[in-house]
């Protein structure tokens, strides 16, 4: 109900605030289920996070035939929170913080920026730049090549977080099957070949195929960065290490315009989508490296 820009721009921080809240919350929920359920787990949560984003498109399109204001009615959806935290145990999430406790009453503290979680965090960070190239770029790249038509041009978006909820949900099956190491490789690989292809293409079919490829990537990539996350510290670091990965996650992204601004300025629109997808396949050769470079290590001890 304001008008000034400023106490918009407030109280939007304070929403998104509130949002990092309840995901890092929801993740440390997670975390304190045994190992066996926690990947199906983390999978279900990004999917329950893809229905909510597809659903409200259509609502706050609604809502907003009734002017502007309007569309932020949705946000009262969110008093539902209230009851259904009141019903989770109230030990859940502790046991990390009585094994941390134990641990400085011994006079020892567990490392929480492992070499293991630095180097997700970056791996994080190209996640999160990753995940506005979908809604932000791909209207402007099909403008550019003259597909105008706004419904034409919300068809990748709205494709993609149809497949990115479809993936997630096949998280769990999936890490069972390749590890976390090998669902990283394979799936960065699968979002650099993604990205690059979209320079190949003039056609709106061909575009939104890559795009939806891309965004079922990057919602599986999300779920496995949680499961790494906590395999990355002890157990009394769980909470820290998922709190540290949504704050990079969705922090990072303030720096996407200025970063994607300067590629289109010094080589050119198409160049996004190519250097994005050749440090995708970068990324994705270095763990294959790493990771079988500690097999080696692991197999001579």
């Amino acid at each position: 109900m304001l008008d000034d820009l400023w106490a918009i721009l407030a109280a939007r921080a304070v929403v998104g605030v509130c949002i990092a809240g309840i995901y890092t919350s929801g993740l440390a929920g997670i975390s304190a289920f045994p190992p066996e359920r926690r990947a199906a787990l983390f999978g279900w949560l990004t999917v329950t996070a893809g229905l909510g984003a597809v659903l409200s498109f259509s609502l706050v399109a609604t809502l907003a035939t009734h002017g502007w204001r309007a569309g932020f009615l949705l946000y009262l959806a969110g008093l539902a929170i209230i009851p259904l935290a009141l019903t989770m145990p109230r030990a859940l999430g502790k046991s990390g913080a009585a094994h941390a406790v134990e641990h400085i009453g011994h006079g020892t503290v567990d490392p929480l920026f492992t070499p293991a979680l630095i180097g997700l965090l970056a791996m994080v960070a190209f996640l999160g730049l990753n995940l506005l190239i979908s809604p932000v770029y791909a209207p402007i790249y099909l403008s550019r090549i003259g597909i105008t038509d706004p419904q034409l041009l919300a068809l990748p978006a709205t494709a993609g977080a149809i497949s990115s909820t479809i993936a997630a949900a096949a998280y769990g099956y999936l890490v069972r099957r390749l590890g976390v190491n090998g669902l990283t490789a394979l799936f960065i690989a699968v979002m650099g070949v993604a990205l690059i292809c979209v320079i190949f293409t003039s056609s709106l079919t061909m575009f939104t195929i890559a795009i939806l490829v891309h965004n079922a990537a990057s919602a599986l990539l999300g779920a496995n960065f949680n499961n790494a996350a906590l395999a990355s510290v002890s157990p009394a670091r769980g909470s820290q290490a998922l709190g540290l990965q949504v704050g990079m996650l969705f922090g990072i992204q303030l720096l996407f315009p200025f970063i994607v601004t300067a590629i289109e300025e010094a080589f050119g629109l198409p160049a996004v989508f190519v250097i994005d997808g050749v440090l995708a396949m970068a990324i994705a050769l270095t763990v294959v490296v790493l990771t079988r470079s500690f097999r080696r290590r692991a197999i001579a001890v």
